[in-house]
């Protein structure tokens, strides 16, 4: 539904219709581990429309499933504060999410704590 609103609102249609091919290409070889990442993709390829195209799929969701992208919000950013408590990140999933978060804020000059808190995070997890 998230992709099919997508095309309907954004010129890259190619890259989309690619990105469903991959999807459909996942679930069918029962790839769940695959089909979570995609889908954590797709909710931060959401969160780059313009707002007023953000509220229409929140609500879109809210309508159809009784669930909207902002529950994934909160999932997320109750795992980013678990991470900051623990002070150290433990897996790849926890890095990519760090990662996202200091994607989302590094602009807002009322979060530069905590986008130095991440940064702090992320530098000191080894790459493998």
């Amino acid at each position: 539904m998230i992709l099919n609103f997508m095309i309907s609102k954004n010129s890259n249609i190619h890259i989309i219709t690619q990105t469903k091919d991959i999807i459909l290409e996942t679930y069918n070889s029962q790839n769940i581990k695959g089909l979570r990442y995609c889908n954590k993709d797709i909710i931060e390829w959401a969160k780059g429309l313009p707002q007023s195209d953000f509220v229409e799929l929140n609500k879109l969701l809210q309508d159809k499933f009784g669930e909207d992208l902002g529950k994934n919000a909160n999932r997320d950013l109750s795992k980013i504060s678990q991470v900051i408590k623990k002070g150290k990140i433990s897996s790849d999933d926890e890095y990519r999410l760090l990662l996202s978060r200091v994607d989302e804020i590094y602009n807002d000059t009322s979060k530069q704590d905590e986008v130095h808190t991440l940064n702090r995070l992320l530098v000191d997890f080894p790459k493998k």
